[in-house]
């Protein structure tokens, strides 16, 4: 009988971490704080940066941000800004290209740019 729980306590021990995992492998590392969760991963896109002085139209009051180029499926405001924004990387008119994880926004919020984490990032060489 003891053997019985055993077993039945190993699996489902083990059968709930199997359960909790996730199948597409995102782990993000930003915004968690915040509870937000990814609404769409992004994979080779390309972007200018933009730097809050630059005195563009699209620049955001103190952060610096990436104008994507063309569209990207589900994300609608234009810009994104990144938590983990490399420093090398900040130069206003820099091409990047880029993947990563945009986050959800909140109906409440009034915000300039998409939030995002970059799982890469790399200089467009001219």
């Amino acid at each position: 009988m003891f053997t019985i729980r055993l077993v039945f306590l190993v699996v489902f021990i083990f059968g709930g971490f199997y359960a909790c995992s996730s199948d597409d492998d995102i782990r993000p590392t930003c915004f968690q704080e915040e509870d937000r969760r990814v609404t769409t991963t992004v994979s080779n896109s390309t972007g200018t940066v933009i730097a809050p002085d630059s005195g563009k139209p699209l620049a955001c009051n103190s952060i610096y941000v990436i104008a994507y180029d063309g569209e990207i499926e589900g994300l609608t405001i234009g810009l994104l800004w990144a938590c983990n924004f490399p420093e090398k990387l900040k130069k206003d008119g820099n091409r990047v290209v880029f993947d990563g994880y945009a986050f959800e926004t909140f109906e409440t919020e009034n915000i300039c740019a998409q939030f995002f984490e970059f799982t890469r990032i790399n200089l467009i060489e001219n």
